[in-house]
């Protein structure tokens, strides 16, 4: 299993961002997801992580496709770095659970969009275009919704 794409060689880096991003963002968004189901209290937090968790179902098989069609093979596992972040959500519970819930979906969000942003104004593939523009709409949705928590669980991340 690789943590990162391996290309035949035709896509662009910026194409290769995005797609290892798109995956990561919905192997997070699952595995937090689930966590989320069973850890928080707040339906604000159930209900958006449902929502993405159904986003990222949508997401996974048009990537997949795309990524299929430049010879990619797609990660399949977490980077060090995210199954990090599912790890200490694990040991987490209430409030302090939303609180990092919250604060690793918005990073990842945040991430996503301006690599998403960068792939629709650069990549050359109609597939992978095709795609983050159907995607990026949806992502957007939840980095806003995810800011307003932000703002009550950890509000000095996002007053800069």
């Amino acid at each position: 299993m690789e943590a990162q794409i391996q290309s035949s060689g035709s896509m662009g880096s910026v194409d290769a961002e995005y797609v290892n991003t798109a995956f990561d963002l919905i192997q997070l968004d699952h595995q937090e997801g689930q966590l989320a189901a069973t850890k928080t209290k707040d339906p604000r937090i159930i209900d958006l992580s449902s929502k993405i968790i159904a986003q990222a179902d949508a997401l996974s098989p048009g990537l997949q496709a795309a990524a299929n069609v430049e010879g990619i093979k797609a990660p399949t596992i977490l980077t060090p770095d995210l199954a990090a972040r599912v790890a200490r959500l694990q040991n987490l519970s209430g409030r302090d659970f939303d609180r990092q819930y919250v604060a690793d979906e918005l990073a990842l969000h945040k991430r996503a969009v301006a690599v998403f942003g960068k792939e629709d104004s650069s990549t050359k593939d109609a597939a992978l275009r095709t795609q983050v523009e159907t995607e990026l709409p949806a992502v957007q949705g939840n980095l806003d919704s995810l800011t307003v928590l932000s703002s009550e669980y950890n509000p000095t991340a996002t007053s800069s």
